[in-house]
């Protein structure tokens, strides 16, 4: 097993403009990564902004290192900006 950084840059856009729902959403992500943090899958996750940051995954393959991200911190698709 080898241990991946992963970047991850939110897509504001993306995201719920009602402040109930954006908390919302910021929550249950936050429990989520708790969750995943507690499993030993995640390595305390970095954050660069408020937007951007990294995490480091415990995986057998990047794939599997994405699968594990992707929910939480998306990778940035080319386009995005």
């Amino acid at each position: 097993m080898a241990t991946y950084q992963v970047h991850f840059q939110a897509n504001p856009d993306h995201w719920p403009t009602d402040p109930q729902q954006l908390l919302a959403h910021w929550e249950q992500t936050v429990q989520a990564v708790d969750a995943l943090i507690e499993t030993g899958a995640l390595h305390a996750p970095h954050y660069i902004s408020a937007t951007e940051g990294y995490v480091r995954v415990d995986a057998d393959s990047k794939s599997a290192a994405i699968a594990v991200t992707a929910p939480f911190f998306p990778p940035l698709v080319h386009g995005d900006r």
